[in-house]
């Protein structure tokens, strides 16, 4: 039985890759003929190629490029303005072939005369001709410049090759010479140029620092260790600020102290003793600076204040005998007597009342607190006072920061510019010195020859046209193996339909009557009885091996029916059925041959009876079995013969009748041999399977026979047919049908 998959289908069988790369070369070499006349047209096109193809000739010079050492010198950082200096061989490789050249060459060397130049067109241009065969290549360079170019001309004509290349070699030096002293002056003045633009830069520069450092003050600028003395007055006010907070929380304390002595009850004593304690020099400066801010301005304390903060600083600027430090020194001590004629009469008044004894009648405890509430007070006013100040500044201090790094910025300006017209005026010395002498010289170390032949060339022609060709055909042998859907070998026929070669067998098709021979009794059998007429004969043998083959698969099977069928039409399966049935009739044994093809019925031509009486006319009920079944002229062989069918008929290989009749044939004969149409033909094959003991596969290798033969299996094995091998009918029947079908040495064997 046939091994299917899950779904129900014959599996596929798997490839190896390489296996696979293996039969594309066999299948390219089995038609290798294709192979050959791809080789052989593309050798008659090289020839043709060559045949027709203008001769074409070279001549070439080589010059050596020398870059002098004196101009290897250049300013740092001027090249990504300057790419000339970059790379000035490629240039010159450009200039060669450029039309400025080429036409300077032309007009010299009077090259519109060459007989390669000469055109119809009177409108031509000779040097637009020259540029289009004209090659020029760097062969090597070194790191000191020089380097080795090849010019090459390709024409027509070998002596014009020389002569062209030998008149653009002269115009390229002429050119050269002429350019280079041009360019050492364009250079020198473009380079003065920019050192005058560079020294321009540098004076707006240093004015603009001048202008800038002379608007702010050199007491501004720095003060110790390179701090600017703004942050140093900012750093004071600061900590004169934190001094007046840790006043504020101290007395805060003091008073939190005092209170909730008083609260709890504290006695006098006790309350004075607490004061006691504290420091009494601060108490003493305490009441007397209470005092003085209980009875002076605010604003006039902030500038008593403000004045000397900067008689402290000034001095480290301009000295202690500077104008400006005495007059903030005056200013100060006319603040501190207006302050003190603002406050002088109350305080004198204070006092002369406290000699007359009202000191002692007062109650310290409150005298104090009320001094703690009056310094509270004055350090408030004064941290306020000290705030302002310094968010002034701090202002003041970002814009001398902003001024100083403007400086810092010009500084470093005016030090990159002066950098640079330093390296510029040293070029400007070097070219200056260098004037007068070549930066680039050009010399012939090979002269230009006669135009060799280099096209076309039949040493790389016809190899390649060869080539060429053995590859399309490689290709068309590749597509018709592709397109080629027979069987190659044997082994494929088992892989891919999952069945046994049971024999090859001869093909021949069935002819009519006329075409065939006499047999002993007077009967007309058909020629292609190869085992009636020919015993001995390597066909017949191979039809006994069939015969053996079917009779061991049976496994003792008693009278077996085998039904033969095929793909398609013309695949021979009714030879093999008659020859076969011959083959075992030989054996003395009862054979019967029933012709179940009801759409093509030819068996009776094939053994010469008549077919007016059948299978269909028993099946129908219309003649005993006995009378439809005729002897042949073959002993030990019956046939029943089909007779033309109606239609319709074929249904009746459905009905019960037809069992009936097989079992009729299994008590009358040892061997039942069913010929029935093509599986893919007609139903009837399928319907037959289901009462046949075996199914027999005939097939002829044709080209598009291997999906036919694997869609055939696959019906025959959804209806569980029982397929037991298969009979590959004349596979060496010329090359139209074998395709390089690999058959045993010996037909019939393996």
């Amino acid at each position: 039985m046939i091994r299917q998959n899950d779904n129900g289908h014959i599996p596929a069988p798997e490839i190896p890759e390489g296996l696979l790369y293996e039969n594309v070369l066999r299948g390219v070499w089995r038609r290798k003929s294709r192979v050959l006349l791809g080789l052989l047209l593309g050798v008659v096109a090289g020839a043709f190629c060559w045949s027709y193809w203008p001769p074409a000739y070279a001549s070439r010079a080589q010059l050596l490029v020398v870059k002098r050492k004196t101009s290897d010198r250049h300013v740092v950082g001027v090249s990504p303005q300057f790419p000339e200096f970059e790379d000035y061989l490629s240039a010159q490789q450009a200039l060669l072939s450029s039309p400025l050249v080429v036409r300077k060459a032309v007009e010299d060397g009077k090259l519109e005369r060459l007989r390669s130049l000469q055109t119809r067109e009177p409108d031509a241009d000779p040097a637009a001709a020259i540029i289009g065969g004209l090659t020029v290549s760097r062969d090597s360079e070194d790191g000191s410049g020089h380097a080795l170019l090849t010019l090459s001309y390709r024409g027509s004509e070998p002596a014009d090759c020389k002569v062209i290349v030998e008149a653009i070699v002269a115009s390229y030096k002429a050119h050269l010479a002429e350019t280079q002293t041009i360019a050492a002056g364009e250079i020198q003045k473009m380079f003065t140029q920019w050192r005058d633009e560079v020294q321009d830069s540098i004076s707006r520069k240093q004015q603009a620092y001048r202008a800038l450092r002379e608007s702010t003050p050199a007491a501004e600028w720095t003060g110790k260790d390179g701090v600017n003395l703004s942050q140093e007055r900012l750093a004071q006010l600061e900590a004169q600020r934190l001094t007046q907070t840790v006043r504020q929380t101290e007395i805060q304390e003091r008073l939190a102290a005092l209170t909730e002595a008083q609260q709890s009850g504290a006695s006098r004593e006790e309350l004075t003793q607490m004061i006691s304690h504290w420091s009494e020099p601060w108490q003493l400066a305490a009441g007397k600076e209470t005092a003085l801010a209980d009875k002076v301005d605010a604003k006039v304390y902030e500038q008593l204040l403000a004045l000397r903060l900067k008689e402290q600083s000034l001095p480290e600027s301009y000295g202690p005998g500077h104008p400006q430090v005495k007059a903030i020194r005056e200013q100060v001590r006319v603040a501190e007597q207006t302050l003190l004629r603002e406050s002088g009469a109350e305080t004198t008044g204070a006092a002369a009342a406290g000699a007359g004894g009202d000191i002692l009648t007062v109650d310290p405890v409150k005298a104090y607190l009320a001094a703690l509430h009056k310094d509270l007070r004055v350090a408030a006013k004064t941290e306020q006072t000290l705030s302002e100040l310094i968010r002034r500044e701090q202002d003041r201090a970002r814009q001398i920061n902003d001024l100083n790094e403007d400086m810092a910025a010009l500084l470093a300006q005016i030090g990159s510019a002066e950098s640079l017209q330093e390296q510029i005026a040293q070029q400007l010395q070097s070219l200056s010195v260098f004037h007068d002498s070549d930066l680039y010289h050009a010399q012939v170390i090979s002269p230009a020859v006669e135009g060799q032949l280099v096209a076309p060339q039949p040493r790389l022609l016809f190899p390649a046209a060869a080539f060429l060709g053995i590859l399309a055909g490689a290709a068309l042998a590749y597509l018709a193996e592709l397109r080629d859907e027979s069987f190659r070998t044997p082994e494929e026929v088992r892989e891919r339909l999952r069945l046994p070669v049971i024999a090859h067998t001869a093909y021949c098709r069935i002819a009519n009557r006329r075409s065939g021979r006499s047999a002993q009794n007077g009967r007309d059998l058909a020629a292609v009885l190869c085992t009636y007429f020919t015993p001995d004969s390597a066909e017949s043998e191979a039809y006994r091996l069939l015969r053996s083959r079917l009779c061991l698969s049976q496994n003792g099977r008693p009278k077996p029916v085998i039904q033969i069928t095929s793909p398609n039409r013309g695949d021979g399966k009714s030879t093999v059925s008659a020859n076969l049935a011959v083959s075992m009739a030989q054996l003395g044994r009862r054979v019967v041959l029933v012709d179940a093809d009801f759409r093509r019925p030819s068996l009776h031509k094939v053994f010469g009876v008549s077919s007016e009486t059948g299978i269909l006319s028993v099946l129908a009920g219309l003649t005993d079995l006995s009378d439809a079944i005729q002897e042949t002229s073959v002993p030990n062989l019956s046939l029943l013969p089909c007779e033309s069918a109606p239609q319709g008929s074929a249904e009746l290989l459905s009905q019960n009748s037809f069992q009936k009749l097989l079992d009729d044939l299994r008590g009358q004969f040892d061997f039942v041999l069913i010929d029935t149409p093509p599986v893919l033909g007609a139903s009837d094959a399928c319907v037959v399977a289901h009462h046949a003991d075996s199914v027999l596969l005939a097939l002829s290798n044709t080209r598009h026979v291997r999906p036919l033969a694997e869609q055939a299996v696959q019906t025959l094995a959804d209806q569980e047919a029982r397929l037991i091998g298969v009979v590959v009918n004349d596979p060496a029947r010329g090359r139209s049908r074998n395709h390089g079908y690999a058959i045993p040495r010996r037909l019939g064997t393996y």
